[in-house]
């Protein structure tokens, strides 16, 4: 059960979040645009992803967009790639960039998207989205500890410990389970991870799959390793069954690896 103490923060946390998604609302609604600044920004989904972990107090704020996750130091970088309306629907690019340790590194940048009926809704959806997907691997690989309930499954693959962020379908999901193609890819992958990345114990990697599906067959997409555009992670991808749907759909699936203990 949390503490009080962590009831404390998550209102904290709460209120936070809200009085800078109604000061960002509000600007825009002036202006036209969002004011926000990139500062306010990272307060907002650093303070949303202390929520996120509030239960088990894995994440803690150390400050503005600093971040404590056990041992370690977690500072967010935000922006806004772009808000526009269009048809009665606003939308919100975010970007975010991660400093684990002070360590600036394309595998933790990573960006999301909010749709919404107002700006307020579409920049929530937007962190939100951004929280779950990315940030939660994130501290995960940080924190190194897979019982974490509120996590996925982390799994050895190789010379790696693999932390998978929540599957994004874009279309008509698909039934059944939907979690076993992550090892079939890195199975797949086999011994050519540990050529392309090195399992170095003071650094995390980051793989991104944006893929078309159709019939459980990689029909196109992109692939990334650590930020970098990568061919080679492609062609593996297209290997693999992914879950089959009565049409066709857009996967989106974020890892963060690191090393396993033997590596060390």
């Amino acid at each position: 059960m949390p503490s009080r103490s962590s009831g404390a923060l998550v209102l904290i946390a709460v209120a936070v979040s809200g009085l800078l998604v109604h000061r960002w609302t509000h600007r825009t609604q002036s202006a036209g645009r969002s004011s926000l600044s990139g500062e306010e920004l990272s307060v907002l989904v650093a303070q949303m992803l202390v929520k996120r972990f509030i239960a088990k107090s894995i994440v803690t704020s150390a400050g503005g967009g600093a971040l404590r996750v056990g041992e370690h130091a977690l500072a967010v970088r935000a922006s806004l790639d772009y808000v526009k309306a269009h048809e009665g629907k606003f939308y919100v690019g975010l970007d975010v960039r991660c400093f684990a340790d002070g360590t600036d590194s394309d595998a933790l940048h990573s960006g999301s998207m909010g749709i919404g009926e107002t700006a307020d809704a579409a920049l929530r959806t937007a962190v939100g989205e951004w929280v779950l997907q990315y940030g939660t691997p994130i501290v995960g690989a940080l924190h190194g500890q897979p019982e974490v309930e509120l996590l996925l499954r982390s799994f050895r693959a190789g010379r790696f410990v693999v932390y998978p962020g929540p599957t994004g379908f874009r279309g008509e999901s698909p039934q059944g389970p939907k979690t076993g193609f992550h090892e079939e890819l890195f199975r797949t992958l086999d011994a050519s991870l540990n050529s392309w990345i090195s399992p170095q114990r003071t650094e995390l990697h980051a793989m991104t799959l944006t893929l078309d599906v159709r019939d459980g067959v990689v029909t196109s997409g992109e692939c990334r390793l650590d930020g970098a555009v990568s061919d080679r992670l492609y062609e593996v991808a297209k290997e693999v069954a992914w879950p089959r749907s009565p049409t066709p759909y857009i996967l989106k699936q974020y890892y963060v690896l690191t090393a396993a203990a033997e590596t060390h």
